[in-house]
């Protein structure tokens, strides 16, 4: 599945999250799912992607209850096209071994690397229009925010502000320096002229005969 396919149709709401294992992420999957008709009523399509395996994804799909496709990123590459990657502290593994969240087996990729959770718009000419990328996972984004950026953007409208990563509070040092390092990254390309380049393609299997 391509972002040059999906944004044919009309513009691209892109979900990045972490994985089956992370119950704030099962949640926002959820949230969009509840929010899916009026994403669609506004000519939107709507994608989550994910750097686990393909099966684990489908299994999100199930477990969610989800009418949307959820997309397999390969060793995080989409994400680090999106400047949202980043590897965890030595700290942060033992403390994931520990809840035995094993993400060499989850992603099958031995790098312990995870995206930020970011929530994207792109219209149909690639601008990125939305933007909520935050260090800290427990905080997400009503999807609601999504709608009067869409009504714009269907309306022909362009947009004059661009929602700025990190709104809610971090309270850790880790969180701090993913943050700063984002704003660091938003400095060499800036939000306003980001465009969904070079495109994307990433698996998606069907759920037809699949574990």
């Amino acid at each position: 599945m391509s972002s040059r396919d999906l944004l044919a149709k009309g513009p691209l709401v892109v979900s990045f999250y972490r994985g089956v294992w992370c119950p704030y992420c099962n949640l926002e999957l959820q949230a969009l799912q509840e929010a899916l008709p009026e994403i669609a009523a506004r000519g939107a399509s709507l994608v989550a992607i994910s750097p686990q395996t393909a099966p684990n994804s489908r299994k999100s799909e199930r477990e969610n209850k989800l009418s949307f496709p959820i997309l397999s990123d390969v060793a995080s590459g989409v994400a680090d096209a999106f400047g949202i990657r980043f590897a965890l502290p030595v700290d942060l593994v033992a403390l994931y071994k520990s809840f035995k969240n094993d993400l060499p087996t989850f992603n099958d990729n031995p790098a312990w690397v995870l995206p930020m959770p970011a929530r994207y718009v792109i219209g149909r000419d690639g601008i990125i229009a939305y933007a909520e990328v935050n260090p800290d996972y427990t905080q997400r984004p009503d999807p609601s925010e999504l709608l009067p950026v869409l009504d714009r953007l269907q309306a022909g409208k362009r947009l004059e502000s661009f929602a700025i990563p990190g709104r809610a509070d971090v309270t850790t040092k880790r969180g701090r320096d993913f943050a700063l390092e984002f704003r660091r990254r938003q400095q060499v390309c800036p939000p306003q002229s980001m465009t969904l380049f070079p495109l994307w393609r990433v698996g998606h299997t069907s759920r037809e005969n699949q574990p």
